[in-house]
């Protein structure tokens, strides 16, 4: 890896002069046209860049925002049925490969059933990863909020590392639950399939099964890479934070306290080649 594109993958972590690729929901890909912005927040399925400059189109703008559901939109019954309408079309009827058609759709139907499947349970595993994460912070958590340094870059890098676990854990946690969430199915209806005639129904039935399974497969493994995604860096910054906080511990502060205590001081008696004893208050710090 060239050094500039190190730097470029390194500043993709950063919340100030970040880089990044609209085409790739934010993670930057050297063969993706490259966004810079001087102030980045990513909040859930949405980035929002400041101050932000493109270097495909050489605009700059003040604000530039981008969504996980505008890149990859949820499945629309609507759209998989055009698709079902055409493919009738193409139909003259019931055709000598009618069943070997059936067979093959039917095997794509257990691919993506068999591809959604192992999605979910990534994302069940990632969220058991999370929830152990979140219970290693939760255990810093006091001594980070009790955390004192006379150095202003010692706490600034504290900070940073605590916002941006936080930060990653909120958005890993959205995109595991967006996994999990079982509304987003499209499915051929009982009401449908039991008012359907034709000799081809049966291939017709099976062909919205797979374009609607492909499309759930697309959008369920587009949220769980993000979910990785956002789990590794997790990982990452809670290591740096526990690491951090191992490294540096914080700085004990003296409070100085002045007090006035008795001293006794032995003096030379010139006279009588004598040692007389004196009390004398002397101030000190303690």
């Amino acid at each position: 890896m060239k050094f500039k594109q190190l730097i470029l993958h390194m500043l993709n972590f950063s919340f100030f002069l970040h880089t990044s690729c609209d085409k790739n929901f934010d993670t930057y890909q050297s063969s993706l046209p490259v966004r810079i912005s001087l102030l980045h927040l990513n909040i859930a399925m949405s980035h929002f860049y400041f101050f932000t400059y493109c270097l495909k189109t050489e605009r700059f703008s003040w604000f530039h925002k981008i969504s996980f559901k505008d890149l990859v939109p949820p499945v629309d019954s609507a759209i998989i049925m055009d698709k079902v309408n055409a493919f009738n079309q193409t139909l003259l009827g019931k055709s000598d490969i009618h069943d070997a058609q059936i067979d093959f759709l039917k095997e794509k139907k257990s691919d993506n059933k068999n591809a959604i499947s192992g999605a979910h349970n990534k994302a069940s595993f990632f969220l058991a990863f999370i929830t152990s994460v979140v219970g290693l912070l939760t255990f810093l958590l006091p001594t980070i909020s009790e955390y004192h340094s006379q150095s202003y870059l010692k706490t600034t890098v504290l900070w940073f590392l605590v916002a941006s676990s936080f930060v990653n854990i909120i958005n890993a946690g959205v995109f595991i639950f967006e996994i999990l969430n079982v509304n987003g199915y499209v499915r051929y209806k009982f009401k449908e399939l039991s008012s359907s005639k034709g000799e081809n129904f049966e291939l017709l039935y099976h062909y919205f099964e797979w374009k609607a399974g492909d499309a759930e497969r697309v959008n369920v493994i587009s949220l769980l890479k993000n979910a990785i995604k956002y789990s590794v860096r997790v990982f990452c910054f809670s290591i740096l934070l526990w690491a951090f906080i191992q490294t540096f511990p914080e700085e004990k502060v003296l409070n100085q306290k002045i007090s006035s205590i008795p001293v006794y001081y032995v003096v030379k008696n010139s006279s009588s080649l004598t040692f007389e004893g004196i009390f004398k208050n002397e101030t000190v710090f303690i």
